[in-house]
C-alpha cells in the first residue's frame, strides 16, 4: 500500500453520470478540489437523484490505498469478489465508517475490515454497475 493513494479521490457527476479524478499529491488538483468542494456535498452512502437538469450533486469516493489481485486500486463504492472458506464466491462492496474503510455484504450487513479481507477482485462500482448490486451476493 502505497500512502499517497489514500490522497487520491473519485468523484461521481450524479447529473453527468461520469467520474473526475483528483489526486491531492498535485497541486493541480488540489485547487481543482476548491472548484468541488463549494456547496453541500451528500454522503456517498445516500444514493442522490437529480429531479431535473438544474441539480449538480456530487458523491465523493476516497481511495483506501489498497489493491486488487490485478494491482487497481480499490475505491469506496467498489464492488469487490472475494472467495472464503465459508461463502464460496461471494460479491461485496467498499464503504467508509469513523473506524476506517470495510466491507459489507450487498445486502447492507456487515462482512469485514478492508486490510483484512484478501484475494479481492474489483469488478465495477455501485454507479456505473448498479446491476452489480441486484440479486445475491453469491457469484456464479
Amino acid at each position: 500500500m502505497k500512502f499517497e493513494d489514500r490522497f487520491k479521490f473519485r468523484i461521481w457527476d450524479v447529473q453527468n453520470q461520469k467520474y473526475h479524478f483528483l489526486d491531492l499529491t498535485k497541486t493541480t488538483d488540489i485547487d481543482d478540489l476548491a472548484f468541488f468542494a463549494n456547496g453541500i456535498v451528500p454522503d456517498y452512502n445516500e444514493q442522490v437523484k437529480c429531479p431535473d437538469s438544474n441539480c449538480w450533486a456530487l458523491i465523493i469516493e476516497q481511495c483506501t490505498g489498497l489493491k486488487d489481485n490485478n494491482g487497481k486500486l480499490i475505491y469506496e463504492g467498489d464492488v469487490l469478489t472475494h472467495e472464503n472458506i465459508y461463502d464460496g464466491h461471494i460479491k461485496i462492496k467498499v464503504v467508509f465508517n469513523t473506524d476506517g474503510f470495510y466491507t459489507e455484504y450487498l445486502n447492507g450487513n456487515p462482512f469485514n475490515f478492508l486490510s483484512s479481507v484478501k484475494p479481492l477482485n474489483v469488478i465495477g462500482n455501485i454507479h456505473q454497475n448498479g446491476n452489480l448490486l441486484k440479486g445475491t451476493v453469491k457469484c456464479i
